[in-house]
């Protein structure tokens, strides 16, 4: 009790010694509003932003800050920022989508849905994994970091598979074991 009435007296006598930060998430490829996002000052107040993307963070204690931002899909952005007295900022940020595949697989002569595995590998790093289609043989492999990739269908020959759609910047279909050969790449945000 007797803390708090020293913490009152000592605010009073010097002006608040928290402040305020406001602002709005956006994605950095579309500029449209992130939600929900989380916006946080590291190890004190938080808040999610609105279907606008703002967001705002009262009580906030002066000082150097150290602000945490992240949301799903998105790369987590830590950044800094000085806050004085009683001050009031306003700061926007842009949050970096990460990248998605999509595909589909079927039997090339009938069209019939193909649910083999499929696997997703990142060149010289550690992203993509494995998706197993549904039942009309679609996947997906989502919040991927941007870089390139390869594709390959499990256990399945030459002749019987076409992936279509499966590469953002060629979506035509490719057939095969290894349906494409070449890499895909990935920039921040692609589908």
């Amino acid at each position: 009790m007797i803390a708090v009435a020293v913490f009152i007296l000592f605010a009073k006598a010097t002006g608040s010694v928290m402040g305020s930060v406001s602002g709005t998430v956006t994605d950095s490829v579309t500029h449209k509003p992130v939600h929900p996002a989380q916006v946080r000052v590291v190890s004190g107040p938080g808040d999610l932003t609105d279907a606008e993307g703002h967001y705002s963070l009262n009580g906030v204690p002066a000082g150097e800050l150290k602000l945490r931002i992240e949301s799903s899909g998105y790369r987590r952005l830590d950044t800094g920022s000085s806050l004085a007295q009683g001050d009031s900022l306003k700061l926007d940020f842009e949050l970096r989508p990460l990248a998605r595949v999509t595909g589909k697989i079927v039997d090339k002569d009938t069209g019939d849905p193909i649910t083999r595995r499929v696997l997703l590998e990142q060149k010289d790093g550690f992203g993509g994994g494995y998706a197993q289609p549904d039942k009309n043989g679609g996947f997906e492999f989502a919040d991927l970091e941007p870089g390139d990739y390869s594709l390959t269908t499990v256990g399945i020959d030459d002749v019987a598979v076409r992936v279509e759609k499966a590469d953002p910047k060629n979506p035509g279909p490719a057939y095969g074991d290894n349906a494409y050969p070449g890499l895909i790449h990935l920039d921040d945000g692609e589908q």
